[in-house]
């Protein structure tokens, strides 16, 4: 037991070290969205429509609002075209999120390589889902399944 201590040590710093290596993490609720620089022009309408169409797979669309906690940065077409993307499905924007009404949302659209991006979104009740993108020329196709982290028990906003 006591040689392996050492070298349990030693890898729960390494993982703790390596976790801080990564590209982006994913936003606390109370920061804002990311959409890297240089991204697929033609690629953001498709990757809003798959966003809205995987939160109206876990939300009732008539039923539900929501609030894009936006990235701040004047170039992000991200968040614009995922707020109407929202609205076609049917869903409620609202201006703020502050009176409990509305779920919270940050979205990230970042590089993980020459040739793979990743979304991430997270909402306030705890549901995160993730997807990996492959770059097609200058638009991103979806690559393997999503990733879904279920909400905290209680349902949502707007229920």
């Amino acid at each position: 037991m006591k040689k392996l201590f050492p070298a349990l040590i030693l890898c729960v710093l390494c993982v703790s070290v390596a976790g801080g290596c990564s590209l982006h993490s994913a936003p606390a609720l109370t920061g804002n969205s990311y959409l890297a620089e240089k991204y697929p022009a033609g690629s953001i309408t498709a990757v809003a429509e798959h966003l809205a169409d995987t939160l109206a797979a876990s939300y009732p669309p008539g039923h539900t609002a929501l609030f894009i906690e936006g990235s701040g940065n004047e170039l992000d077409a991200l968040g614009p075209a995922l707020e109407a993307a929202l609205r076609a499905k049917g869903f409620t924007m609202t201006p703020d999120a502050e009176d409990g009404k509305a779920l919270a949302l940050v979205y990230v659209l970042d590089r993980l390589g020459e040739e793979s991006w990743y979304s991430h979104l997270t909402l306030s009740d705890g549901l995160s889902v993730a997807r990996t993108w492959r770059v097609s020329g200058d638009k991103l196709e979806m690559e393997g399944a999503a990733i879904r982290n279920a909400r905290t028990e209680g349902g949502h906003a707007g229920q």
